[in-house]
């Protein structure tokens, strides 16, 4: 997985994907979505730490580029729909209401 920071230079390359911003000066952090389908990946981390969002975040940037086909076991219903997120009681758009032909 190739992870790239640096502004307006690292969001130029149209297969890079921004999936957040640093705190400290706002600069865009991308992931370099071919060079991340050529090997398995998996999202792990203590509760509470954001892998559902992040997952839906890589996900959805898997399905904007047409990168790769996934099978997702989602027991809890975290992708697909609109949901709510716990601690700052914001709504999450799902996969399924930004992607509905996908």
């Amino acid at each position: 997985m190739q992870l790239i920071s640096g502004g307006s230079t690292a969001t130029r390359d149209p297969t890079n994907f921004v999936i957040g911003n640093t705190r400290e000066q706002g600069h865009p952090i991308c992931l370099d979505m071919e060079s991340f389908v050529q090997r398995s990946s998996g999202i792990f981390g203590a509760t509470g730490t954001g892998k559902s969002f992040l997952t839906r975040l890589i996900l959805a940037g898997l399905m904007h580029f047409n990168q790769a086909s996934v099978l997702v076991l989602d027991m809890h219903n975290e992708y697909g729909f609109d949901d709510v997120a716990s601690d700052t009681g914001k709504k999450v758009i799902g996969l399924k209401s930004k992607f509905p032909t996908k």
